[in-house]
């Protein structure tokens, strides 16, 4: 049984693992598995090893679990129900999480008719398991999820090795070439400091999208034996002149959007392997509003029109004057000039078709 200390009150967490790649909680003791967090900034949690005999046995790192990254938030009221770990259908190993279930009562059979937990944008609150190896005072909740069956050996031993490099204690950090990858050597964008965006292993997979000049992705993909992190900016964006005679660029919106990656069906990329991005639903905390262009410049209005989000339909990108959906080849080489040869820029995408063969989709299975 998971035993954790949240605040003053001993909780104790049941994460079991139901079918493959879907855990729910079971076997719950609603004395002490139900938690409420509710108005709570940074409740701390303490993890008692199934070993020890008492919750004071011995000094235990206190990790804490926040509800918006960077803000001085609360978790809002409501926030009662259970701790459990998570793995999407169809997802690698490696994408588990944690979530918080929320429930009408302290009731065990409450689990199966509560709802997760959503954060302010409307997706889950989660925290991933590649963010709890890649922080000392997790480590006695990842033994937990180890010693409970909810992760295997091999699972802890890969996630470890490959967020290893990605940790900002890290002195190896990797060179990543192309416009797309993250810059680690920034601080702000070490993955184990990242907000708590979902580790995407799978098409359809819900992210956060935001139009605006700094990135409008920036995330974490598993795959069958590594995570690494990928970003994207600049493409909701076009080239404009000014008052002055310059090009600059024009991002013709702002605002944020519930985005997933998806294999493309047009006609066009038949039997290739090309991503395009399918825009779900908008933000209400953070509305798409359109943005003027820049002083004299001309802000081809038929071009921003093309580019408007609409929800459902497929994110669009200026192309030669036109509004065509954006669509990567993950197979494509780019050339570079000299003697480098070329490269494949969206390589990284590659993991979502990998992903597909070895664990299915809703589409094959």
């Amino acid at each position: 049984m998971l035993k954790c200390l949240a605040w003053t009150s001993v909780l104790h967490f049941n994460w079991k693992s139901k079918a493959r790649r879907h855990s729910q909680a079971q076997r719950h003791n609603p004395d002490y598995d139900y938690i409420d967090i509710s108005h709570k900034y940074y409740p701390a949690l303490r993890a008692l090893l199934p070993s020890s005999n008492s919750q004071l046995a011995g000094p235990r790192r206190t990790p804490q679990i926040i509800w918006v990254p960077h803000a001085s938030s609360s978790f809002p009221a409501g926030t009662h129900g259970f701790l459990y770990y998570h793995v999407a259908p169809y997802s690698s190993p490696l994408a588990g999480e944690l979530r918080i279930r929320v429930t009408s009562s302290r009731n065990p059979v409450s689990f199966a008719t509560g709802s997760d937990l959503l954060d302010e944008r409307g997706m889950p609150w989660r925290y991933p398991l590649y963010k709890m190896i890649c922080r000392p005072d997790w480590s006695d909740f990842v033994m937990l999820l180890l010693q409970d069956g909810l992760i295997s050996q091999r699972t802890l031993d890969v996630v470890t090795a490959a967020v290893a490099p990605l940790s900002p204690a890290s002195t190896n950090m990797p060179q990543l070439r192309g416009a797309s990858a993250v810059a680690l050597s920034d601080a702000r964008y070490y993955p184990s400091l990242l907000l708590s965006h979902p580790v995407l292993s799978a098409f359809g997979q819900e992210f956060a999208f935001r139009f605006a000049p700094e990135f409008n992705f920036l995330g974490v993909f598993a795959g069958p034996s590594t995570i690494f992190a990928h970003s994207m900016r600049h493409i909701t964006a076009f080239w404009v002149l000014n008052s002055d005679g310059k090009r600059v660029r024009y991002f013709p919106f702002t605002g944020s959007a519930v985005c997933c990656f998806e294999r493309s069906t047009l006609p066009e990329h038949a039997e290739k392997r090309v991503v395009v991005i399918r825009v779900k639903r908008f933000i209400d905390t953070d509305p798409i509003r359109p943005v003027p262009p820049p002083r004299g410049a001309n802000g081809r209005a038929h071009l921003v029109e093309q580019l408007r989000p609409r929800e459902g339909g497929l994110l669009k990108v200026a192309t030669h004057d036109r509004g065509r959906p954006w669509a990567v080849d993950v197979d494509k080489v780019w050339k570079e000039s000299g003697a480098h040869g070329g490269f494949t820029p969206w390589k990284v995408l590659r993991v979502l078709f990998e992903n597909e063969e070895l664990y299915g989709s809703p589409h094959t299975s």
